[in-house]
């Protein structure tokens, strides 16, 4: 399993667990799931859900996709991998880069094919 699958499954299956909140931060994500921000930010522009709302970069969360990944989880009974027994260094970034130079983004909820 590559990293990025791993952030992938790991954001999608947070966003599916918080579902009913109408607004999730990016600082929330990454406390909740140990995940840097610069890699949730990526992960969500990789699953084509950051847009461009009055010139500002919004998230825009495709339920469509979040349920199609707890579909295929459910039925491939997926291994259950264990965050605290990953062991990950970034090689370049000195303690705390990550958070620097990074505006919050603000979730906002789409309706399946919206």
């Amino acid at each position: 399993m590559t990293y990025d699958a791993y952030w992938k499954g790991v954001i999608l299956e947070y966003l599916d667990k918080h579902r009913g909140i109408d607004n999730i931060c990016i600082n929330d994500v990454s406390s909740e799931t140990g995940l840097m921000r610069q890699d949730i930010i990526d992960t969500f522009k990789s699953l084509h859900m950051v847009v461009e709302i009055f010139k500002e970069m919004t998230i825009c969360i495709d339920w469509n996709v979040v349920d199609s990944h707890i579909k295929k989880k459910i039925e491939l009974k997926q291994i259950h991998i264990d965050p605290d027994r990953l062991r990950w260094t970034p090689s370049n970034l000195p303690d705390g880069q990550d958070n620097q130079h990074l505006e919050e983004l603000v979730f906002i909820k789409c309706l399946p094919g919206g």
